[in-house]
């Protein structure tokens, strides 16, 4: 992964899990996101403006990367950079046929709410088992 361009206003935070792994979201396209995990580095601002991140070229094979946007350049090593993005698009005529129709959403909803009584789980699988 040579070089990220991300567009628009950027989201920076560090996971709850890990602190030292820092994730750069996307506000303009839902479902983009960069993961460095292993940061290591002059904590970045809150909010970027049009971030390019690429590897430094000179100290690549340590993994050193920087970040060049309005807010000004960062330098930084990590452990490793994912460029994560959602694609619905992609999957959504997929599973379409899987989908439930609103009625069977509807039953599904009263039967998850009559599991704490009993009998409620014989009534889901009865249900279940008609489906087929």
């Amino acid at each position: 992964m040579p070089s990220v361009v991300l567009d628009g206003t950027v989201n920076v935070t560090c996971t709850a899990e890990d602190p030292s792994t820092v994730a750069l979201e996307s506000q303009a396209s839902a479902g983009l996101r960069v993961l460095v995990s292993g940061f290591r580095g002059t904590p970045l601002p809150p909010v970027l403006h049009d971030p390019r991140l690429q590897l430094d070229p000179g100290l690549a094979d340590r993994g050193d990367w920087r970040v060049s946007c309005r807010e000004g350049e960062f330098r930084f090593s990590a452990r490793g950079v994912e460029h994560h993005e959602a694609l619905p698009g992609f999957f959504d005529p997929m599973l379409a046929g899987y989908a439930l129709r609103s009625r069977d959403r509807a039953v599904v909803r009263v039967l998850l709410r009559l599991l704490r009584l009993p009998g409620g789980a014989w009534l889901m699988r009865a249900w279940h088992a008609s489906r087929r």
